[in-house]
């Protein structure tokens, strides 16, 4: 369940997140906790086609970071957007690492990718946030044609296995700017800074809730005998 929240003039796509669980935390999302994700979105077509749906829960999002090449310094980034005469932009590259990269459970997902545009700064000062559907939304807020958005593979994973973390591949796939050009890394660290914290509360939820319920189970299970049984039966 999604929820927009307005700050500083822009709209911030607020997601509710559960008590702490893995597999249905990181797909469902459900209620509880408040966790935002950077939507900062000045222009109200792109967020009057994308907004609604999303809040709805008819369409889930990804957030596309990590490439093969690196993971940490994100300056190193290959993925481009070129833009187009229409002000949207074609995005080619390839994410790593996509928690539920790719599914059936929603009608679209949208994608927020970090890119360089050609021209831009180098490093991490040339990074910029970009808003890319897996189908193309037409005006009417209908669904329209599949983008170049496409599942490279399904990673192996030791621990979460219940949400789909994928290998994209973005081939032209039409995204749009999200906030100002060469800022995407700020946009991304909103979520990033909280996420980080998000995840720490998640791991203390399930070790919680692991502790009570072993607590729970050796207080009714019978294993042996007390030290002033009288007749050699377990207690």
């Amino acid at each position: 369940m999604w929820k927009v929240y307005k700050w500083n003039g822009h709209y911030i796509m607020g997601e509710l997140v559960s008590n702490p669980s893995t597999e249905s935390a990181a797909i469902k999302r459900a209620e509880k906790k408040i966790k935002f994700r950077p939507f900062l979105v000045k222009e109200e077509k792109i967020k009057n086609r994308f907004l609604p749906k999303i809040v709805e829960g008819k369409w889930s999002g990804t957030m596309c970071l990590t490439e093969s090449q690196c993971g940490t310094d994100l300056g190193l980034i290959k993925t481009k957007a070129i833009k187009q005469k229409d002000g949207s932009f074609l995005l080619t590259g390839q994410k790593i690492f996509i928690t539920s990269g790719d599914h059936d459970l929603t009608e679209n997902i949208i994608h927020l990718v970090l890119a360089k545009i050609p021209g831009g700064p180098s490093g991490t000062k040339g990074i910029s946030l970009f808003l890319v559907p897996k189908f193309n939304v037409n005006d009417d807020g209908t669904i329209g044609s599949r983008n170049g958005v496409s599942t490279l593979s399904i990673e192996t994973k030791m621990g979460i296995k219940g949400s789909p973390t994928c290998v994209l591949n973005f081939d032209n796939a039409k995204g749009f700017l999200i906030g100002q050009e060469n800022k995407g890394l700020s946009s991304m660290f909103t979520m990033m800074n909280l996420e980080r914290i998000i995840v720490g509360i998640q791991g203390l939820g399930i070790a919680e809730t692991a502790y009570q319920n072993s607590l729970a189970y050796t207080k009714e299970r019978k294993q042996g005998k007390s030290n002033n049984n009288k007749d050699n039966q377990t207690d």
